[in-house]
């Protein structure tokens, strides 16, 4: 069965507030530390005939506030000469302000009279004669409040009540205003809600006439609001020492602007330059683009639907973007994006597996050679179009054309000559690819002993220098030049790193080229580090792929496997306890 659970609450202490409290100095932190450290769950502030250490204890005591601690408020009440008293505890939903308000106003405790005993709040044990003060406005009454909604824009704001019916008026310096700012008058709980008319005004100037000339007045005043909802206290004290509390409310008027700051396109250029007040444009974009980027520039509070990315049809594409304004009204700007329906009659590359390319393809030039090394048995040769809709056919030595995508040759005893013709809307472009044999000197490592396999230089170690590893080539030097994994940008660093390729090059032809691995580098950037064991766990467990060089750098065990032991290797090589060779 379930247990009760107890709790330990001081419901009667006093703070720097009442006057029999001994040590004056002490401060609301300090006052809390010792009530926690005290070792009860919860305490309740309740001084000698007054609320006026509350607020000090609400600023702080979210410092002190946990599951295990929790702070009440209260007020010990003298209500008899007696000595008899009164402990009342507030509810914790009540704020500083109602408490304070409920003190002065309900029990009619003055705030000049907070923390005197001598007082007593009533001559009765019965507190239900204690003496009570009117929240309300009384019968007939009027109130007349001045506000400045910015600097060009005052207003006046006249209220008067008849029984329970509250008429207002509203007057500028022309008169009574139709359609003033939106505001409600509360005088049960004594509040006013108003609600900016301009988006931009921040400064306000608040002023009002007083009932009595006696009663003192705090909060008519010039104020700058940085955020909304802003609320705002005037405070006026009568003679007596009563306090009446108005709260102001100042809230943003939802804006009903739905006209767009700007519109950005990624391709092409709008037509005709934008302005908030036109919302038609045409943008015209090249056949090749599939896609376009529209960005709304928006206004405060604005939202948008139809902007992003836009995937493009040929011809016409109509877009719109419908904006809507923070108070919900809504505006539609229209884009016709046109994907220009010519085709193109060029390549974007040309792919050659088992031989190198030579120059580096660009679309305007036409004719290439594709040299293949003196043991290869084949070269595939595959175009890339630059329009998926031109047409593509395939020529070998001046033979009838025919429509492929790619052509693989196996005769590679002579020379070979691949033409590619592309057919676009208007025209015809001929590319032209020579495949030739290298000679027969191949790279080679017979006195250092390297493993040059399958195309690769296997054994390279971890910091090898370009002048190095040319050095531990047979090959004469002059004729060995390293480039990055590009195969056309030359690297003339420090160490080499897995991935880059050397090249034998005499009299400006490539006769052979093997790729360099580096053993534990399975980035190709020449360090081994955390990044390189990640590549190798991300392969095992399938959400990467390590294919080529990158593979076989990462087969650190040289078992033909890749596995967690590998990766183990690059850790023990990162922190020194082994050296990968």
């Amino acid at each position: 069965m379930a247990l009760a659970k107890w709790y330990k609450i001081d419901f009667h202490t006093h703070t720097p507030e009442s006057k029999c409290f001994p040590d004056k100095k002490v401060t609301p932190k300090e006052w809390l530390k010792s009530a926690k450290e005290s070792g009860i769950n919860a305490v309740v502030v309740s001084d000698h005939n007054s609320v006026g250490w509350i607020s000090k204890i609400e600023e702080v005591k979210s410092e002190f506030e946990d599951e295990n601690f929790k702070v009440f408020y209260g007020i010990e009440l003298c209500v008899s000469s007696d000595f008899t008293h009164f402990l009342i505890i507030f509810d914790d939903k009540m704020s500083v302000t109602e408490i304070e308000d409920a003190v002065v106003s309900n029990l009619g405790l003055l705030r000049k009279d907070w923390a005197d005993t001598t007082i007593n709040v009533c001559n009765e044990h019965d507190l239900s004669k204690c003496r009570l003060l009117e929240k309300t406005l009384t019968k007939d009454a009027k109130i007349s409040t001045y506000f400045n909604f910015g600097s060009n824009k005052p207003y006046v704001i006249k209220a008067s009540r008849k029984g329970k019916q509250i008429v207002t008026d509203v007057e500028d310096n022309n008169g009574s205003v139709e359609n003033p700012p939106e505001f409600k008058i509360d005088f049960y709980g004594q509040k006013e809600i108003f609600n900016l008319i301009d988006e931009d005004d921040n400064n306000l100037t608040i002023s009002g006439t007083q009932e009595s000339t006696s009663s003192t007045v705090v909060g008519f005043e010039n104020i700058e609001i940085s955020s909304f909802p802003y609320n705002h206290k005037i405070t006026v004290t009568s003679a007596g020492g009563i306090d009446r509390i108005y709260t102001l409310t100042i809230e943003r008027k939802k804006s009903s602007n739905a006209d767009l700051k700007g519109i950005k396109v990624s391709e092409g250029t709008l037509t005709p330059a934008f302005d908030k007040d036109t919302t038609s444009y045409t943008v015209n974009v090249s056949s090749t683009t599939e896609k376009i980027d529209i960005q709304a520039i928006l206004n405060k509070g604005q939202t948008v639907a139809g902007d992003g990315t836009i995937n493009l049809n040929y011809g016409e594409n109509n877009i719109s973007l419908v904006v809507t304004a923070e108070a919900g009204t809504t505006k539609t700007y229209n884009i016709k994006v046109i994907r220009n329906e010519n085709t193109l009659a060029t390549l974007d590359n040309i792919k050659v597996t088992n031989g190198t390319l030579t120059p580096s393809f660009k679309s305007e030039v036409t004719d290439y050679i594709a040299y293949v090394g003196q043991d290869a048995t084949n070269i595939l040769i595959t175009p890339i179009l630059s329009d998926a809709r031109a047409r593509l056919s395939i020529s070998l030595n001046d033979q009838a054309y025919e429509n492929i995508s790619s052509i693989e040759v196996t005769d590679l005893e002579n020379s070979n000559i691949v033409k590619i013709k592309v057919t676009g809307t208007d025209s015809d472009t001929v590319y032209t690819v020579t495949i030739m044999k290298q000679s027969d000197e191949k790279i080679t490592s017979n006195n250092y002993g390297h493993n040059i396999s399958d195309g690769m230089i296997k054994t390279v170690k971890y910091n090898t220098s370009v002048d190095e590893l040319k050095d531990q080539l047979d090959n004469d030097n002059s004729k060995l030049k390293i480039y990055l994994s590009d195969g056309t940008t030359e690297y003339t660093n420090d160490k080499v790193a897995t991935g880059m390729i050397v090249k034998l090059i005499e009299n400006d032809i490539v006769l052979d080229q093997k790729i360099i691995v580096v053993l534990g580098d399975t980035d190709g950037n020449g360090d081994i580090n955390a990044i390189d064991a990640l590549k190798v766990v991300n392969h095992i467990i399938g959400t990467d792929s390590l294919i080529g060089p990158y593979m076989v750098a990462a087969d650190t065990t040289k078992d033909m496997e890749i596995n967690a032991i590998d990766a183990l290797k690059i850790v023990n090589h990162i922190i020194g306890n082994i050296i990968l060779d």
